[in-house]
């Protein structure tokens, strides 16, 4: 390997770093314990940035069919 090609491979892996940390930022991520009920959150939901448990989310969307059935 040539300096060229040291300076290249550097240059690539700060490139790397630098995508990673902007990636991490715009992930929404999603709080650890749940909005509703304060049981913790499972690493999925919590990815996808979102605020209640899976339990929680049953009874809300229970209550919303209940509530705009017609």
């Amino acid at each position: 390997m040539d300096e060229a090609d040291i300076a290249n491979d550097r240059m690539m892996q700060d490139l790397e770093i630098r995508l990673a940390e902007q990636r991490a930022k715009m992930r929404p991520y999603g709080p650890e314990l749940c909005r509703d009920c304060g049981d913790p959150m499972i690493e999925l939901r919590r990815q996808l940035g979102l605020q209640v448990c899976v339990e929680c989310a049953r009874i809300i969307e229970r209550a919303g069919r209940m509530f705009w059935r017609e």
